[in-house]
C-alpha cells in the first residue's frame, strides 16, 4: 500500500460526526481500525507506529474537544479483542483501488447475515482511513534556456 496513508483519526471523526458517540467510541474506532490495517490485534505491536501516534494525538485532541483536559482523564490504549470482517484492508493491498476495495468488502459482508451491518460499517470506516499519498515529480530545470 504504498500509495496510501492511513489515518484512523480521521474515519473516526466521520463515522462520529454528529457528535453522538463518547470519547472511547473514538479511542475504541481509532485502535479497532489501526488493528485491522496491521492485521495484528496487539496493540504493543504498533503503539509506536506513527499511525499509532496518529490515535494518540487523535485522543488528546479529543479529550480537549470534549471539554476535558488530559490531567482530567488519561485515556490509554484500547484493547482491541477481535479484527474480524474488516476485509477492506486486504482488498486494498489487493485492488490498489479504494472504491473498488470497498465495493468488494461490501459484497463480502453478505456472507454474513448476523453481522452484516457491523462489517458494513467496518468497511466504510476502514475506507474513510485511506488517504492517497501525493505523488511528487521532480523536474530537472534547464539552466541553458535563460
Amino acid at each position: 500500500m504504498n500509495n496510501f496513508e492511513i489515518n484512523p483519526c480521521k474515519a473516526c471523526f466521520e463515522k462520529f460526526k454528529n457528535g453522538n458517540c463518547s470519547i472511547n467510541n473514538i479511542n475504541n474506532c481509532c485502535y479497532t481500525t489501526l488493528a485491522a490495517y496491521k492485521g495484528n490485534p496487539s496493540i504493543n505491536s504498533f503503539r509506536n507506529s506513527p499511525e499509532g501516534q496518529n490515535c494518540a494525538q487523535c485522543l488528546k485532541n479529543a479529550i480537549q474537544m470534549y471539554g476535558n483536559s488530559t490531567c482530567d482523564l488519561r485515556l490509554t490504549a484500547s484493547p482491541v479483542f477481535d479484527i474480524n470482517n474488516h476485509y477492506f484492508p486486504g482488498l486494498l493491498a489487493k485492488y490498489q483501488d479504494v472504491e473498488k476495495a470497498k465495493s468488494e468488502c461490501i459484497e463480502m459482508c453478505k456472507q454474513n447475515p448476523n453481522s452484516y451491518y457491523t462489517c458494513v460499517d467496518n468497511c466504510m470506516t476502514d475506507a474513510s482511513a485511506v488517504q492517497i499519498k501525493e505523488k511528487f515529480t521532480y523536474s530537472r530545470p534547464n539552466f541553458y534556456s535563460y
